[in-house]
């Protein structure tokens, strides 16, 4: 809740009106929409959220962690670091975070599998 919350500051802070805001938390979507109470560890956080949500018009969406890639990637790096990044250029990304944005651009799509494990007994 509080990823989203920061994100929706950011996008109030730089005027922008209009977003679609995507999480691959059932979970948060459902609560954002309110069609899911609203847990009490969360429910002040969550007030916030709502006031902050009134300044902006949002459409808020599940996505599939697949189709957040780079969301992923990039909130992984800042809860790895101590310190504060920015990236003002494509070229600062790492080689990995390069490839995630050039896969969206050619609208590769992403697929996990999952196999299931056969176990097997000795006798």
């Amino acid at each position: 809740m509080r990823a989203i919350l920061e994100a929706i500051r950011y996008c109030v802070n730089k005027k922008m009106r209009k977003i679609i805001l995507e999480s691959d938390s059932l979970l948060m979507v459902k609560i954002i929409n309110e069609a899911w109470k609203v847990p009490w560890v969360i429910a002040e956080e969550f007030d916030e959220l709502k006031q902050e949500m009134t300044k902006i018009e949002v459409k808020t969406q599940h996505i599939y962690r697949e189709g957040n890639k780079l969301a992923d990637y990039l909130a992984n790096l800042a809860i790895n670091s101590t310190e504060k990044k920015t990236f003002s250029s494509f070229q600062q990304l790492s080689s990995l975070g390069r490839k995630i944005i050039n896969m969206e651009k050619a609208q590769i799509s992403s697929l996990r599998c999952r196999t299931k494990r056969i176990l097997q007994h000795h006798a």
